[in-house]
């Protein structure tokens, strides 16, 4: 994930990219590394949207500009509900 913000960086460098823009999403493990990086970047991302992931309980207070729309799904019988 670190490489991954260090590219978005680069890219932000490069290129026109609107950083009040910048949303996120992911499935499974992916969720994962969604609510990650919105926890360890909280002032990157405007949008987030993880999918069947989990995050830190933690880190909520710090999220609470970020827009989340979260899904996960009571019979997921690969990442459980309750993590």
């Amino acid at each position: 994930m670190d490489l991954t913000l260090q590219v978005i960086d680069q890219l932000e460098h490069t290129y026109a990219i609107d950083p009040t823009r910048r949303s996120v999403t992911g499935l499974s493990m992916g969720g994962f590394g969604t609510w990650y990086l919105i926890a360890k970047r909280p002032d990157m991302f405007v949008a987030a949207a993880p999918i069947s992931g989990g995050g830190d309980p933690r880190f909520a207070e710090d999220l609470k500009k970020t827009a989340i729309w979260n899904f996960h799904g009571r019979f997921d019988d690969t990442v459980a509900v309750d993590l």
